[in-house]
C-alpha cells in the first residue's frame, strides 16, 4: 500500500476545497480565505451563517487589534490581563472542579486571549511566554481559591 500524501495546495475555510498556493493572496494565506471567496466571486451558500459570522468577527478583530507579546505589555495591561485569567480559571474551576490541562488549556487561552483582544483592541501573541504565565497565574488562583475553601471548611 502507498503511503498517504497530503492534497497540495492549502485548504480554503469558506468554500472548503483544496486550491493550489497560487490561489490564495498574501492576507489569505493566514485567513485560510482563497482569492476568488475574498472576492465574493466563490459560492456563497457553501458556508453556514455561523461560520460566517464567525470568520467576518475574526478578521474585523484582527484588522483593529495591535498584535504584542506578553512582554511589550505595560504593567496596567498585564494587571487586566491576570484578572481576566483570575475570573476565567475560578468558573472553571466551579463548573468542573478539576485542574485544566490538554485541551481545556487550550481553550482557555483561546478564550483569553479573544475577549482581551475584543474589549482592549491589543491581540496578546499566543507563544510560550503567555503560556507560561498562564500556567503560574492559573496554579496561583487555584491556590487562593482552594485555601478560601479550607478556611469556610473550619477545623
Amino acid at each position: 500500500m502507498a503511503p498517504r500524501t497530503a492534497p497540495p495546495g492549502h485548504y480554503c475555510r469558506v468554500c472548503g476545497t483544496y486550491k493550489a498556493h497560487e490561489k490564495f493572496s498574501g492576507r489569505g494565506h493566514s485567513r485560510h480565505i482563497c482569492k476568488a471567496c475574498m472576492s465574493g466571486k466563490g459560492e456563497e451558500n457553501t458556508v453556514p451563517q455561523a461560520q460566517q459570522r464567525e470568520i467576518a468577527l475574526a478578521d474585523a478583530c484582527c484588522r483593529n487589534c495591535e498584535r504584542r507579546s506578553l512582554k511589550k505589555l505595560n504593567p496596567k495591561e498585564k494587571t487586566i490581563l491576570k484578572d481576566l485569567i483570575f475570573d476565567v480559571v475560578r468558573e472553571y474551576w466551579q463548573e468542573k472542579r478539576q485542574i485544566p490541562f490538554g485541551g481545556d488549556l487550550s481553550d482557555i487561552k483561546k478564550h483569553i486571549i479573544r475577549t482581551y483582544s475584543e474589549e482592549y483592541a491589543v491581540d496578546v501573541k499566543d507563544d510560550t511566554a503567555l503560556k507560561e504565565y498562564l500556567h503560574t497565574q492559573m496554579i496561583s488562583v487555584l491556590n487562593k481559591l482552594l485555601k478560601a475553601e479550607k478556611k469556610t471548611e473550619g477545623p
